[in-house]
């Protein structure tokens, strides 16, 4: 599920499947098989596709498969990238702030023009946390503005020059849904 949110939260993904498409191909010895993980059509047409393996359990024949894939996806265009485990933090705090998505959560009118504002300038997190209690709040309580920054946190993600990507420390790749790749 985590992989979902992320490809979910990455401004570039259009759509995204779960094991999108067997891989076949001969070793050598025999036929072998891989289902990748996932596939994401980004924003510009382009497509990923997404391996999930944490580093310490990439084995020789697991490698063999990502190679293959990685093989396949160059041969139609594709980008493949093979990434780790999940920062736990940015994890549960993605899950979280998922919950905010929905339209129900946009606020007023007037509150959505305060929080388009607070969000057209590039601002590091706690400056843009800070900015959205002091311009956004209408000190009415926190049921009225509190989900509507959620939700604008979560749908403002990709114009805050970068506040936010899946690395730490620089804005990620288009598809580059987490910390850093593995393969």
């Amino acid at each position: 599920m985590t992989e979902a949110v992320l490809l979910d939260f990455d401004p570039h993904v259009v759509a995204f499947a779960s094991q999108p498409f067997w891989l076949y191909w001969d070793d050598g010895r025999r036929m072998r098989r891989h289902a990748p993980d996932w596939f994401a059509r980004l924003d510009d047409e382009s497509g990923v596709v997404i391996d999930c393996r944490p580093p310490g359990r990439i084995g020789p024949r697991d490698q063999e498969a990502f190679d293959a894939t990685g093989r396949a996806c160059a041969a139609v265009g594709w980008r493949f990238r093979l990434v780790g485990e999940v920062d736990r933090m940015q994890s549960l705090n993605l899950r979280w702030l998922a919950g905010y998505r929905h339209p129900r959560y946009q606020g007023s009118e007037a509150v959505r023009a305060r929080l388009s504002e607070v969000f057209a300038q590039p601002r590091e997190l706690p400056e843009l946390a800070r900015s959205l209690i002091r311009w956004v709040c209408c000190r009415c309580s926190s049921t009225c503005c509190g989900p509507a920054c959620c939700g604008a946190t979560w749908r403002f993600r990709c114009r805050n020059g970068g506040w936010f990507s899946g690395r730490r420390g620089r804005r990620g790749e288009p598809g580059e849904v987490r910390g850093p790749a593995v393969g």
